[in-house]
């Protein structure tokens, strides 16, 4: 049984002081550059206490939301307090334009390096220049990535659309894409955060973390939720994720309960 405690206690203590006191639980506790099982599971438990605001050991729909909204306003707060540089707490419009001049030298700088590592990728022989050959032979291989994704994300369609895996759409099946029906004809779902599913895709993984579709995320389903998680960013199964496997999971946003791994998808 993994402990939780110190992770709890960080969270619970740090939520009672001014967003710029608090200094951020960070999944990577140790800062040695890689997460281990247990570092990733203490992190996420917290995050679970921490929503649980009743304390009966399983997540709302409600409290899920509040929580939600609550990082989101902790996640503004803390772009409003970049903006202040002079801390006089109110960011002038001299304050705004020199950050949206940084945003853009940052996206150039991106954009120079996506066209490099292009470039380099065409060019095969490294002689500086991009020849036809070399050209259409990227275009071509580009090409069947692309044709490949497609009939990948096709399968997965029709699959999802084939409620009775018979290898054949009904009429019915077409048009409800799958999805269950009343009598009534409108889409329903065993699943009560199903019909949130389509809005975000943290609104998905809720959904995952229900894994009874009971309505409520109990701290077994949690825990089952963030353990897959986990081992499908530990890519090569050392037993840790690191940076090259999961950036986001290292960054200060990534660190906001939630946010680097709630962009894993789980395959059923």
């Amino acid at each position: 049984m993994l402990r939780y405690t110190a992770a709890i206690t960080t969270v619970m203590f740090s939520f009672a002081l001014p967003i710029s006191a608090i200094a951020a639980p960070k999944i990577d506790a140790n800062n040695d550059g890689r997460i281990t099982e247990r570092e990733y599971m203490n992190y996420y438990s917290a995050e679970f206490i921490n929503t649980d605001k009743n304390f009966d050991s399983r997540l709302t729909q409600e409290e899920i939301q509040k929580a939600n909204f609550e990082r989101f306003k902790k996640i503004e707060a803390e772009k409003f307090h970049k903006l202040d540089t002079d801390n006089n707490k109110v960011v002038s419009i001299e304050e705004f334009d020199a950050e949206q001049h940084k945003r853009q030298e940052v996206r150039n700088e991106r954009s120079k390096t996506r066209n490099d590592n292009w470039f380099d990728e065409v060019d095969e022989n490294r002689n500086g220049y991009i020849s036809r050959a070399e050209y259409v032979a990227y275009r071509d291989k580009q090409t069947e990535k692309y044709n490949a994704r497609i009939v990948s994300r096709t399968k997965k369609q029709f699959e999802t659309m084939d409620s009775d895996k018979d290898g054949a759409l009904t009429e019915t099946e077409y048009v409800h894409k799958g999805q269950q029906t009343n009598t009534t004809g409108v889409q329903s779902s065993n699943n009560p955060f199903s019909h949130i599913r389509s809005a975000t895709s943290l609104a998905k993984k809720n959904a995952q973390r229900d894994g009874d579709g009971d309505g409520f995320i109990t701290k077994s389903e949690d825990e089952a939720y963030w353990r897959q998680t986990f081992e499908a960013q530990d890519k090569d199964k050392d037993g840790y994720i690191v940076k090259s496997e999961n950036a986001y999971l290292f960054s200060d946003r990534g660190n906001l309960f939630s946010g680097g791994a709630y962009n894993i998808v789980i395959n059923p």
